[in-house]
Parts: C-alpha cells; sequence; structure tokens
C-alpha cells in the first residue's frame, strides 16, 4: 500500500543507511580489539585469563538471544509505522467524507489507538535496544572484579609471581576487552534492527511485476474499447470484486458519461482501459487488440 511504500522509502532506507555507516569501523575493530586483549591477558598471567574466556561465551549467548528476540520487535514496530501512515492518508484523503458524516470523534479515536500502538511498539524494542548494554557492561565489570579480588589475593600472599604492575595491565586488558564487547552488542542490536528493514525494503525490490508486455509494434487506429464479461480485484481475490461481469461497447470518437456512487468502480473501469491494471478475468479491447 502506499502508506508501506513510503515507510519503506524513509524510514526502512535511513535506518540500513544509518547503521552501515555507524558500524563499518565497529565491525572491524571491536573483534580485533577483544581478540587482542584476550591474547595479552595470557600472556601477561595465564592462571586469570580463562575469566575472560568464561565472560566472553556468556555475552556471545546473550547476543544471540538478542538478536532472536530483537528482530520480531523491530518488525512489529515497523509495522505500526505503516499503520499510523495508513490512518493519516485516509483522513487526509477522504477528509470530506469524515466530515460529511459526523465521523471526526470516531477516527481521531481510531488514530489514537494506532499511535498507541506505535508507542509501546517503540517502547518495548527501545527498551530491549537499551538492556543490551546495561547487561554486558554488569558481565564483563564481574569479570574485571573477580579478576581484582583473586589477582590481589596472589599478589598479597605471594602464591604466585604475579607483580602489581601486571594485575594492573590484566586489568586494563579486560576494560578493553569491556569496550569492545559493549561496541559488539550495540552493533548486533543495531544489525537486528537494520535487518527488519533491509527484509521489508528487499520485499520492495522483489516484488513481481504483474504486468508483462511480449513484444508488439500495435498502433492504436480508431480507438474503440470493448469490456466482454470483465471482472476486476485489486487483492486478485474472485470474492473480493470492485467490476463484476462488465460488457460494453465504446465507438471511435463516442463521448459517454459514467454514473455512480463513491467506491462503485468508475475510476477502476478507467483505468483498466490504458492497463494499468489487468483483468482478473474477461477481456478488455482498444483498436480490437
Amino acid at each position: 500500500s502506499t502508506p508501506q511504500l513510503i515507510t519503506r522509502a524513509t524510514t526502512d532506507i535511513n535506518t540500513l543507511r544509518d547503521t552501515m555507516r555507524q558500524s563499518l569501523v565497529t565491525l572491524y575493530r571491536a573483534p580485533v580489539m577483544v581478540i587482542l586483549a584476550t591474547v595479552m591477558s595470557f600472556i601477561v598471567s595465564p592462571g586469570l585469563a580463562p575469566l575472560l574466556l568464561i565472560c566472553i561465551p556468556l555475552l556471545v549467548v546473550l547476543m544471540v538471544i538478542l538478536l532472536k528476540v530483537g528482530q520480531p520487535r523491530f518488525k512489529r514496530m515497523l509495522k505500526m509505522m505503516d499503520g499510523m501512515n495508513q490512518a493519516v492518508r485516509e483522513n487526509l484523503v477522504a477528509s470530506r467524507v469524515v466530515k460529511a458524516f459526523v465521523r471526526g470523534g470516531y477516527e481521531s479515536k481510531r488514530f489514537d489507538k494506532t499511535t498507541d500502538d506505535l508507542r509501546r511498539a517503540q517502547l518495548g524494542a527501545g527498551r530491549l535496544f537499551n538492556l543490551s548494554g546495561p547487561i554486558t557492561m554488569g558481565i564483563m565489570w564481574t569479570c574485571s572484579v573477580l579478576i581484582l579480588l583473586l589477582g590481589g589475593r596472589q599478589i598479597i600472599f605471594q602464591t604466585t609471581g604475579l607483580l602489581t604492575g601486571e594485575l594492573v595491565s590484566l586489568v586494563n586488558y579486560a576494560g578493553m576487552a569491556v569496550n569492545s564487547l559493549s561496541m559488539i552488542s550495540w552493533l548486533v542490536m543495531s544489525l537486528s534492527r537494520a535487518q527488519a528493514s533491509l527484509v521489508r525494503i528487499n520485499e520492495v525490490l522483489d516484488e513481481e511485476i504483474d504486468i508483462t508486455d511480449g513484444p508488439s509494434d500495435a498502433v492504436v487506429e480508431s480507438g474503440s474499447i470493448d469490456f466482454e464479461d470483465v471482472c476486476f480485484s485489486y487483492t486478485r481475490d474472485p470474492d473480493k470484486l470492485a467490476l463484476r461481469h462488465v460488457t460494453l461497447h465504446i465507438d471511435s470518437g463516442e463521448t459517454i458519461g459514467v454514473i455512480g456512487g463513491t467506491g462503485e468502480g468508475k475510476s477502476t473501469l478507467v483505468s483498466l482501459i490504458p492497463r494499468f491494471y489487468d483483468a482478473l478475468s474477461g477481456t478488455v479491447k482498444v483498436d480490437g487488440r
């Protein structure tokens, strides 16, 4: 629909563009920093460095869970945004009808419900997005505290050859891993949101064209028009027809009037002549073709 295309051409494309622009540097730098910090930790203290290897798998599992949970929420949020745009468009296009039938109050309540649904969807996705950072930092700083406790105990009681400078270096490496994994966590959530937008964009790009033409050099000479038992549905559903079994003939040069109420198919009938749409059944002929 038109509102869905508007959302996909603006919100979804901007989300994808911003995510790719912001994540390219992080995508390369953060994993390298985690690997180097872990290697240096093992070089400084092989006994305490395994604490990092305990925390890192926990964070990887957390990121996978956030990715699985986050994408459906972002999809729902974007769907709610489509619904809001749909409500705005309907009220703008049909404002005279709304006023004529005194439905302003009803439409206001309907729009309020739509925006409230969108607000709840955005809050749900935002909470999940903001939750990833504290959890990541909590796990990694817990790891740093454990390193300080165990390393400090080793230094005080001289149970190993660990020096104070080496402990400080180990904590710094853990901090580097913390910051890098925090960036990766943010990147995972951003990519989850971008992936939901990418799917919606690709749905438009991969949409098959309904009307295809073969090679033809036909030229309209007289311009007569014939409808032969034409049925048409915008949804291609035989149970939801906009036109039912229309049969008519218009001679070349003839002027006719098509009379009917709002939504009874006058514009649809005219749109079938230049083949803006294909009939669901029956035949439309121009100049006998």
